[in-house]
């Protein structure tokens, strides 16, 4: 009997998708698909070429070089116009010019993975996340003011850094700090952080913005960066030196608390611990989770790394931290999935809020006292509800929605 074995996967392919006539050439969008064993077939980049047919000529544009971006996506030719749509949006073929201009849509949001949100003063903050199946946008964060109305951008190389806002803590005193921190890890097969050409300027720590300027990374008296670490190996005893970045910022009760592998500090100034970990086992998330509570005036810290119960379970601990004494007591408790999820799975400002009201991708206005209003359909189920005294704004990925609150009440009947 003759034995088979498994085909080879064939070489890379490109398909052509479509033409268009241009100033008597040819231009042509086509697809590269790559073909392995059985049902994987993988869409790969766009091209776009053009062929003079007097002289039988090729002219191949590059993505990065010719239209700014990484990847072409589809191409749309009509009435003698073509216009290239590709991951940093769309690009207009100029004939006469021989060359493709971005066609800028004036947006105020420079990246529609919306992160982190904060009231500041009589202004929204919006920062940014980057990391999912492709680049999609810069980092920096990006400013509404409430009284005049105009947005304002403040951009990496203003900040210090390029890394992702991980979240915006404003300070009584006026004083605002922001985490750069990239999103944690979520489990996806591929996740892209930035662009190949882009710099590699992402250091991530803390900034902070006091009088007009700003300050990254902030130094943190008190707070270790790094500490002496000790563990039984193959060849007998090994240390090395286990890096401490901060990965979770809060504000309660007029303090900032900041959390890294090491434990929960408590400053601005002259940082104080309020609760330090031991340098044991490996942990390859972060554990210490920040929540303020009663109204802003204490703090709830959570631990989901606080070792297992006789039966095997994982345990939590949990304690509330009064900012005036800096104590803090922990006690072991059990999370519900919906709170694993919220802990574990959101930190961000597109997370899941409450306990799901509403289906999916609609979300609850808070400004009515009768009945319930909402607002849907969002591009996406993961969504939040941001408060100031003049608007509600509603956030979804690639939509920020502002609210005036004055327009509501005319528009629902009388809400508070």
């Amino acid at each position: 009997m003759a034995s088979s074995s498994p085909a080879a996967p064939s070489l890379s392919t490109e398909t052509p998708r479509r033409l268009a006539l241009v100033g008597g050439r040819v231009m042509l969008f086509s697809e590269t698909h790559e073909h392995g064993t059985g049902n994987w077939h993988v869409r790969m980049a766009g091209h776009i070429s053009m062929l003079d047919p007097s002289t039988g000529a090729w002219r191949t544009f590059d993505a990065g070089k010719d239209l700014g971006a990484y990847g072409i996506t589809d191409r749309h030719a009509e009435a003698g116009e073509v216009v290239a749509f590709t991951d940093r949006g769309a690009h207009r073929w100029l004939d006469g010019e021989g060359k493709w201009v971005f066609l800028d849509p004036l947006s105020p949001l420079v990246n529609p993975a919306l992160y982190a949100a904060a009231v500041v003063g009589q202004e929204l903050w919006i920062g940014y996340t980057n990391q999912g199946f492709g680049v999609v946008g810069r980092q920096g964060i990006s400013r509404y003011h409430e009284l005049t109305g105009q947005w304002s951008y403040t951009s990496p190389q203003e900040i210090g850094t390029a890394c992702p806002v991980r979240t915006i803590t404003p300070l009584a005193d006026g004083t605002v700090w922001v985490l750069f921190a990239p999103r944690p890890w979520m489990g996806a097969a591929m996740e892209f952080p930035m662009y190949p050409t882009e710099p590699r300027d992402t250091p991530s720590g803390l900034g902070r913005y006091a009088d007009g300027k700003w300050q990254f990374p902030a130094r943190l008296e008190g707070v270790p960066e790094s500490r002496r670490r000790m563990q039984k190996g193959p060849n007998g005893m090994e240390t090395w030196d286990e890096q401490l970045p901060v990965h979770q910022l809060a504000a309660a009760g007029g303090r900032l608390f900041i959390a890294n592998a090491a434990g929960v500090y408590v400053g601005p100034g002259t940082w104080k611990a309020v609760l330090t970990l031991p340098a044991d086992g490996t942990r390859w998330r972060p554990s210490l989770y920040l929540r303020p509570v009663e109204g802003g005036r204490k703090l709830e810290v959570t631990n989901i790394d606080a070792g297992r119960d006789p039966n095997g379970q994982e345990r939590w601990e949990r304690g509330v931290c009064d900012p005036a004494t800096g104590k803090l007591a922990m006690a072991p408790c059990r999370p519900g999935s919906d709170e694993r999820w919220q802990i574990e799975g959101g930190g961000g400002l597109l997370s899941f809020g409450g306990r799901h009201e509403w289906l999916q991708t609609w979300v609850r206005i808070p400004t009515v006292k009768a009945g319930d209003w909402a607002v849907g359909p969002l591009d996406s189920e993961y969504h939040a509800v941001i408060e100031t005294p003049w608007a509600v704004w509603l956030a979804s990925a690639g939509q920020l929605i502002r609210l005036d609150r004055e327009a509501l009440k005319e528009w629902l009947g009388g809400g508070r």
